[in-house]
């Protein structure tokens, strides 16, 4: 053990958990020593805090994050139905289910939809890619 905590290059510590301590081997490599207890995966909502929310949570972040990242979370799920349910209408659309629709119809009318979003996306970068980077929160 004083062997081992000589060769400690750093640590770092998240919150009120334990430090994790990261070693130099022999061989020059680091080797992160593992945490003395699990204590966090140990209940479901340890488990679930581990899994979803930050290192370090709640001391790592504002007061007000997990009520955004709930509201987030809620947005993109209303965000993946919406999207189901616009591709559904879309397939229903072209003809899918319809005996007298046409594959190269249905074809056709699909690669237009994603050449349109394609050709969006191109445009957007062109016309705001440059203010990405300094304001990229905006733009999410």
């Amino acid at each position: 053990m004083a062997t081992e905590e000589a060769n400690v290059v750093c640590t770092e510590r998240y919150g009120t958990r334990l430090p994790r301590r990261y070693i130099q081997l022999a061989d020059g490599q680091l080797f992160r020593r593992p945490e003395q207890t699990g204590r966090v995966a140990r209940t479901l909502s340890g488990l679930f805090t581990s899994v979803f929310l930050p290192q370090g949570y709640p001391e790592s972040v504002s007061d007000d994050y997990l009520t955004y990242q709930i509201w987030d979370t809620v947005q993109a799920f209303a965000s993946s139905i919406t999207g189901t349910l616009a591709t559904q209408a879309v397939l229903k659309g072209v003809g899918v289910g319809d005996n007298t629709a046409t594959v190269a119809a249905a074809s056709i009318t699909w690669i237009l939809k994603d050449g349109t979003g394609m050709l969006g996306r191109i445009i957007f970068a062109w016309m705001k890619g440059s203010r990405l980077d300094c304001d990229a929160k905006k733009w999410r």
